[in-house]
């Protein structure tokens, strides 16, 4: 299933021993502990590791399948994402100004901006179980039907922070990756093109499913939330700040997903190559 990188929202750097901290260093750890992106990189790698497993499950006792889980775990380990994410968000940021970018900051550390991450990591989670997970999507299909005001105020904020455009660029430009890495791993260059070509093909799907799964999980996350709150919202998301912001972690996500892609076409590719033997 695709799930998209990035929250609407969205561990202090760990710096080379004796290397002093650069502007952006400072700011990326500051941005790293204020959108609590250590959490969302935590429930990310969950979302991975779920997502490896076969249709039904599999075989638990089958120890290639346990082995390949163990790979997709090692790749999406919380700890070493953030710090590949720490270290290409401050080069995002050493390319922006640090004054617009601080703006944003204080709508983040005030309680309603906390409450706001909060209520997105929670949904984000809660959507890791199956069954919260199709509770969800009917709460969903629900507002779609009766034509809820929220789902448009929803659809709105979505719009304004392009959110879906994001995610399918990231998606597509980690499908390329993937294939790239299994090309790799196989020996087969040739299957290349083929896999890129359908990469292309999948553009429509993933667009229609990443917004699916956005609107599903905003209108889970943003329940307890009035309407003057997300007017706030909304209005806050198109200030310089806060787009500067989230051009900065789209970059920052970007480069470090599209590697980690890479690596998990990689051991794809082995494992494939492996069960051909």
């Amino acid at each position: 299933m695709f799930r998209p990188l990035f929250l609407t929202a969205l561990s202090v750097l760990s710096l080379a021993l004796g290397a002093a901290a650069s502007p952006s260093d400072t700011q990326a750890g500051r941005i790293g502990e204020v959108l609590r992106l250590p959490e969302l990189l935590q429930v990310m790698a969950e979302e991975a590791v779920a997502d490896a497993v076969p249709p039904g499950g599999g075989d638990p006792a089958d120890g290639r399948q346990g082995a390949w889980l163990d790979s997709i775990a090692r790749i999406y380990a919380p700890d070493r994402l953030m710090g590949m994410v720490e270290a290409e968000l401050a080069r995002a940021l050493a390319r922006r100004d640090p004054q617009l970018i601080e703006s944003a900051l204080p709508f983040y550390e005030s309680p309603a901006g906390r409450r706001l991450i909060a209520l997105e990591l929670s949904a984000r989670r809660a959507l890791l179980d199956a069954d919260l997970a199709r509770a969800a999507d009917d709460a969903l299909h629900r507002a779609e039907v009766q034509r809820l005001p929220r789902l448009d105020r929803i659809d709105h904020l979505m719009e304004v922070t392009d959110i879906v455009e994001m995610n399918v660029v990231g998606g597509l430009n980690g499908y390329l990756e993937a294939s790239r890495g299994f090309a790799a791993a196989t020996g087969r260059a040739d299957m290349l093109p083929g896999l890129t070509d359908e990469a292309w093909r999948q553009e429509e799907t993933m667009r229609l499913d990443t917004c699916h799964w956005m609107r599903g999980m905003l209108l889970l996350a943003y329940a307890p939330l009035d309407d003057d709150d997300l007017e706030e919202l909304i209005a806050f998301a198109q200030t310089p700040g806060a787009m500067a912001l989230s051009a900065s972690l789209h970059d920052a996500f970007q480069v470090v997903f599209q590697r980690v892609a890479f690596e998990t076409g990689m051991v794809s590719g082995a494992r494939f190559a492996g069960e051909r033997l």
